[in-house]
């Protein structure tokens, strides 16, 4: 659809642009992607080049390497650029710094991701003391059932999870086993890795809030209860539908 033509999914627009929805559940109308300025709800809203402001919700240039960024206040980094050094919690902002010249720490060595000191592949950073800031190493991944931390990524083989919740670490336990992520039909498990909780359940399934259990994703027609239990992330009157501008 040209200008201004009635659609009701971005795909139904020419080019670049996209469909936008005044009030559901009217239809919409093809628009050009916003520039510097303009209202967005994330980066697909605005024009080229452009982002959507995490903190001000406006469509704004990237920051680029060498400038400051994030901390809820500056926009973020341009694509292959880490905010290094930024802290959300505290309105601290950080620097835009490629990839390749963040530091890496080994098994064993202290990391601190708001630093940039990440950890080299296959280890987790993991909290091991507290302190004023807490300290972190870099932990190798456990086996399975294995003796584990709680740390950014999982300090768990993939599909299980480490049985410890940041309460116990505030009173000082920093170890616990790792054991499967609930499958579907198990209670959901409450995870709150150092930034909100987060419902985790076993892959392609999802945490079904009106029951409190793991659900499989639900294909197109099939019933549903909300957004996150469809594969098209669209639930319209109970079942799984096509995604659609209007959610």
């Amino acid at each position: 659809m040209p200008v201004n033509g009635e659609c009701e999914i971005d795909a139904e627009c020419e080019g670049s642009r996209i469909c936008v929805v005044a009030m559901c559940p009217e239809m919409g109308t093809c628009e050009d992607r916003g520039g510097a300025g303009f209202s967005c709800s994330n980066d697909d809203d605005c024009a080229n080049g452009l982002v959507c402001h995490e903190a001000t919700a406006l469509c704004a240039t990237p920051k680029q390497d060498g400038e400051t960024c994030g901390g809820n206040v500056e926009a973020q980094c341009e694509l292959g650029l880490a905010c290094r050094g930024e802290s959300k919690d505290e309105m601290q902002t950080g620097t835009c710094t490629p990839f390749d010249e963040l530091t890496t720490a080994g098994q064993g060595e202290i990391c601190d991701l708001d630093a940039g000191i990440l950890c080299d592949p296959d280890l987790s950073c993991t909290v091991v003391e507290l302190a004023d800031p807490p300290v972190f190493r870099c932990l190798a991944i456990p086996a399975s059932g294995g003796t584990c931390g709680l740390g950014i990524p999982e300090n768990c083989p993939s599909g299980e999870y480490c049985d410890l919740s940041v309460a116990e670490v505030l009173v000082g336990t920093f170890e616990s086993t790792c054991i499967p992520l609930p499958a579907s039909g198990e209670p959901c498990v409450d995870r709150d890795p150092f930034n909100g909780i987060l419902a985790q359940c076993e892959a392609y399934a999802r945490c079904d809030a009106s029951t409190g259990n793991c659900l499989a994703l639900r294909d197109l027609g099939e019933t549903c209860s909300s957004n996150e239990l469809c594969y098209s992330q669209n639930c319209e009157n109970g079942g799984c539908a096509a995604q659609r501008a209007c959610q």
